[in-house]
């Protein structure tokens, strides 16, 4: 029997489960069965108990190693002028813990020293809350599978990183991981695939508080890779770790590379990664109710013939439909779409059709989560008109309709020959003419003769002009216009917001919570001056707006002041306010 590990990971939208079969080197390790399972799992930091469950128990009966999101994690670094492992472990129960408001009746945890030097240990925290795991209880409960340990997805990744301080970048389903490495794993964020100026911001952020950053280590797509490369070209330099063209690759390369690396991780002991457990089942899992899949709602698996279906990458647009299009395009064929510039550009992010595996492998199946699951086998052929689907585009010509009647011939004349007596003919039109000219000009002296003599005899008279007296009118005064930054318009405003602080992301929280609060245009930046001395969060304008700045205290639920030095953030004077988060 082959000495595989199963591993299991469950993101906000997508769920991976991997078979590794070691290789011939020690820690390494490649994948020999994958099944991709859509679905959504996680709201926010709470999982979806009822498809949590249906995933767990779509799982084969065998033991799996669960690593999820860091987000669902507490992981910081902190640095303890102690050196013994019972006065750390003292300090950290009765100071660190209580500052971040978790026990161990309610957390697991798990410490870890990383180094010691001149007196003082950098202590590695990690810890698990209890009741987030209930479903992950009741669903594994109900199944003969097992969880043997639960991980944060950035730590295993640390076998691959060196121990030089980094930053690491993960591409899985549509989100990107970031998080801090130097020994441990700190200052973890997460944000969706097509928002990669955030990423961006945020190491921005961490080079400025941690100027010891070397590199920044991508586990992404091409198309990723290229926007940060754009992003931070002046900033750090960026190395992708897996290669984005591998022919027998069964999986896209990163999402590959990522559980290669991840089972190598675990397997090292030297790593300290932390292992927690589901934990004993509480009353609170009890009180879980999950509605019974039924026959007609149960999924279905999808498993390879001869040969391994195309897994789309997982940052695609998806087409979702209801239940009764979803059995009418069942027996629908398959049509070819026509190609265009919008196709060739999701194409080269696709990943290639996979080769079959040599060994007896378990074919790689792609399964959703969801009461609704779509079939990529060979449709049948029904009776149905396709024409209702046809796709129009401005290539379509429309071929014009010819009238079968025939067109009206005329038939050619013989040029008609000059006749004679045209001398006679030109000499009458001259005599016309002449005696023409003589009439005009006698009628045209007559008539300037008798209009003369009547000048001469009719007495002029002048027109008396009357004079209106016009009364003054007073001139009206202008009506005062309230000044535009009195009244400003919050959909009209340009607002930047720029971080002063080491909180990583900070600026693209406040920017959401004034997008959500109905600002216009937003720009999240890093902060160019220095606010070291500053007592509250700033705004910047060219004159105080007390209007304004009573609507941005109420959006971002901030202490807000004004202040001069508009300038110094915003040298064009692009932005109507600037918003300095010092605190």
């Amino acid at each position: 029997m082959l000495n595989t590990q199963k591993l299991l990971y469950i993101l906000p939208d997508v769920a991976y489960v991997a078979e590794l079969l070691p290789g011939k080197k020690p820690h390494s390790f490649s994948i020999q069965s994958f099944r991709q399972i859509n679905g959504e799992y996680l709201d926010e930091n709470t999982f979806i108990a009822e498809n949590v469950i249906k995933l767990l128990s779509k799982l084969e009966d065998d033991n799996y190693h669960l690593v999820l999101p860091d987000s669902l994690f507490t992981n910081t670094i902190v640095t303890v002028k102690e050196t013994e492992d019972k006065k750390i472990e003292a300090f950290i129960n009765e100071n660190l813990l209580p500052q971040l408001e978790i026990n161990r009746e309610t957390h697991q945890i798990a410490i870890s020293k990383l180094t010691t030097l001149k007196g003082e240990s950098r202590v590695q925290l990690s810890a698990l809350e209890q009741s987030l795991l209930a479903p992950l209880r009741v669903g594994s409960g109900k199944t003969k599978n097992k969880i043997v340990a639960v991980s944060p997805l950035s730590w295993t990744l640390k076998s691959v990183v060196s121990l030089e301080p980094s930053i690491t970048i993960l591409q899985m389903g549509k989100n990107l991981f970031s998080a801090l490495h130097y020994i441990g794993v700190d200052q973890a964020f997460e944000t969706i695939v097509d928002d990669v100026e955030a990423i961006a911001e945020t190491i921005k952020t961490l080079k400025g508080s941690e100027p010891n950053i070397q590199t920044v280590y991508l586990v992404t797509n091409a198309v990723v890779e290229e926007k940060l490369k754009d992003l931070l070209s002046d900033t750090i330099p960026l190395q992708q770790l897996n290669l984005l063209k591998e022919d027998d690759a069964k999986v896209p390369s990163y999402v590959k590379y990522c559980i290669e690396a991840g089972q190598k991780t675990i397997s090292i002991s030297d790593y300290p990664v932390p292992k927690f457990t589901l934990g004993k089942s509480t009353s609170e899992d009890e009180s879980i109710q999950v509605e019974k899949l039924t026959e007609d709602k149960k999924p279905l698996e999808i498993e390879a013939a001869d040969e391994l279906p195309t897994l789309p990458e997982p940052n695609l647009p998806t087409i979702s439909a209801t239940v009764e299009d979803q059995q009418e395009n069942d027996s629908m064929p398959a049509t070819k779409p026509k190609s265009t510039s919008e196709n060739e550009t999701l194409i080269e992010s696709k990943p290639e059709v996979v080769e079959e595996s040599k060994s007896d492998a378990a074919p790689i199946v792609m399964d959703n989560a969801s009461s609704i699951d779509s079939d990529t086998s060979t449709p049948s052929t029904g009776d149905v008109d396709l024409s209702q689907f046809a796709v129009h585009t401005t290539d379509d010509v429309v071929t014009p309709v010819v009238s079968e009647e025939k067109p009206t011939v005329v038939s050619a004349t013989k040029p008609i020959k000059n006749q004679s007596g045209v001398g006679s003919m030109i000499k009458m039109i001259v005599i016309t003419l002449v005696v023409f000219i003589a009439t005009v000009a006698v009628g045209v002296g007559i008539g300037f003769g008798l209009l003369t003599l009547s000048k001469s005899k009719t007495p002029v008279t002048p027109t008396p002009t009357e004079v209106t007296e016009v009364a003054p009118t007073a001139t009206p005064e202008p009506t005062p216009v309230a000044s535009p930054s009195a009244v400003l318009n919050p959909e009209d405003a340009s607002l930047l917001v720029v971080n002063a602080t080491t909180k990583a992301g900070y600026a693209s929280t406040i920017k959401d919570m004034l997008t959500k609060a109905k600002f216009g245009s937003i720009t999240a930046s890093n902060a160019k001056g220095e606010y070291a001395t500053a007592e509250n969060n700033l705004v910047l304008m060219a004159e105080e707006n007390p209007a304004l700045l009573q609507q941005l205290e109420k959006a971002t639920n901030l202490g807000l002041a004004f202040a001069e030095g508009y300038s110094t953030e915003d040298a064009k004077g692009t932005y109507d306010a600037v918003i300095v988060l010092t605190k």
